[in-house]
């Protein structure tokens, strides 16, 4: 399997030199910036899923979600920033309860803005349980750069090295080369529509799970007054085409085609908790007929924030 992991120990070290300085310099506001984030929600799930392995249980759920991030931020001036956080997300259903999921995940980030384009190197390591148990561990490293024009827009474009492990079928461990655009219009600081597009090319252990895959989406988020308070809805829609290297009988490869379509509305609270309901659509179609399902996500909670 090829190396993934180029970026790995420069990460660790923006890490380490984040928290190290910040925890020196809690006094200094104008480059220093700490922020934490808790949510509590309840939801239904129309048809418990695990997509990573191709599963699922064509069985409705109702999932208490937990999750928790700390972020640490430096700009120790107007060109360089650093940033470093760890994450915590727990899914718990009622009754399917060899579903429940965990995901740790660590985050190092830096970037430089120059005259013209922002640079940016980055890195994540996840770490994803089912029931209590280790099934799938996710490294990805990558480059990125982008920059504004005619004022209200945005580019973005990104290349990364993806590494996955999956102990419980290590058959699917593989390797993965991704490139994605993105582009952004602003009709205001709060309001966007964003356009994207990414390739991804995986080569896992057994070649039957190798894969080229081509995305497309689009989202689009607003913001507006609403009870004297300014609340936000965002809307997006992706479609993925996956196209497999192996031929199954009779010479037909595998070929998925997935469509999402996701829904958000947060209201403040207080300046310090909101309430927001979420909900999503997906329509998974596959040759192979574990991967071909539809499943439809309606969740409602709270989240802190400082």
């Amino acid at each position: 399997m090829k190396t993934c992991h180029k970026l790995s120990a420069f990460s660790f070290i923006l890490l380490n030199m984040s928290f190290a300085a910040a925890q020196s310099n809690e006094n200094d506001g104008t480059w220093y910036d700490v922020s934490g984030k808790a949510y509590l929600g309840y939801g239904y799930d129309s048809n418990v899923s695990v997509s990573e392995l191709d599963t699922n249980t064509d069985t409705s759920d109702t999932a208490t979600y937990s999750r928790a991030q700390l972020k640490v931020k430096l700009r120790p001036n107007k060109r360089w920033t650093f940033a470093g956080s760890a994450q915590y997300a727990n899914t718990k259903y009622k009754e399917q309860s060899a579903f429940d999921l965990a995901i740790t995940t660590y985050s190092g980030e830096m970037s430089y803005q120059a005259p013209w384009v922002k640079i940016g190197m980055h890195h994540y390591h996840a770490n994803a349980d089912l029931d209590s148990i280790r099934y799938l561990t996710y490294k990805q490293s990558g480059v990125s750069a982008g920059n504004g024009f005619l004022e209200r827009a945005y580019w973005r474009v990104s290349a990364d090295s993806i590494d996955k492990e999956l102990p419980a079928d290590t058959r699917r461990n593989s390797d993965a080369e991704a490139l994605r655009g993105d582009v952004f219009w602003f009709f205001n600081q709060a309001s966007f529509i964003k356009f994207g597009a990414s390739y991804h090319d995986e080569d896992a252990l057994d070649t039957q799970f190798d894969f080229a895959g081509k995305k497309v989406d689009v989202s689009y988020a607003l913001t507006f007054p609403l009870l004297a308070k300014m609340s936000e809805i965002t809307v997006a829609y992706e479609y993925e085409q996956r196209a497999y290297e192996n031929e199954g009988p009779g010479g037909v490869g595998r070929e998925d085609y997935r469509q999402r379509i996701k829904a958000n509305f947060t209201y403040p609270l207080y300046d310090f908790a909101d309430i927001s309901l979420n909900t999503q659509y997906g329509n998974y179609n596959s040759t192979v007929v574990s991967a071909d399902y539809k499943e439809t996500v309606a969740e409602l909670g709270v989240r802190l924030h400082f």
